[in-house]
């Protein structure tokens, strides 16, 4: 390992034991993925946008006005109740649908339901509109592996479906 190697790792450590020790700056929310800088431009151009939820915080971490976003996507939902959530939030299902379109050139609306159980898994994939077959086996799929805070009703968990809607452009 040459000393410039080895002094880059060692810059690297007081961030990284700071991050993992809770030290670091608080994360401040994403409204949007960006794409991946393109050759000719340092500008990384939004490829998913039109979030009014913070795409990369959990649950917990969600400002007030982020939750009262997300409970308005639901017909009814008591005070106090919570909606299903991805454990890590939003970006966990988004940023691999933008991954997948890259692969898929795919135009068109993306909408389905998942129906997460009390425990937090997804126990069934409803489709309402998909771009292309290969989408929605991709999406539903990835939907199957993420974990979810479970809804909150009543103060207990419960089952609820979680939206997810994307256009692609």
């Amino acid at each position: 390992m040459s000393h410039n190697s080895r002094h880059a790792i060692f810059a690297l450590l007081p961030m990284l034991l700071a991050s993992s020790l809770g030290l670091a700056q608080e994360v401040k929310p994403q409204y949007s993925i960006k794409d991946e800088v393109r050759t000719g431009s340092n500008i990384r151009r939004d490829q998913v946008t039109g979030f009014k939820v913070a795409m990369n915080l959990p649950f917990e971490k969600l400002p007030a006005a982020d939750r009262a976003q997300l409970n308005s996507l639901y017909e009814h939902i008591a005070e106090g109740d919570e909606p299903p959530f991805p454990l890590k939030g939003l970006q966990m299902i988004y940023e691999p649908l933008r991954e997948a379109n890259n692969k898929l050139y795919d135009r068109g609306q993306l909408s389905m339901l998942a129906t997460v159980d009390a425990e937090g898994a997804v126990q069934e994939v409803k489709l309402l509109q998909s771009p292309s077959p290969e989408m929605t086996r991709f999406a539903a799929n990835l939907l199957y592996l993420i974990r979810f805070k479970p809804a909150k009703c009543g103060g207990k968990a419960c089952v609820m479906d979680f939206p997810v809607r994307l256009s692609f452009e």
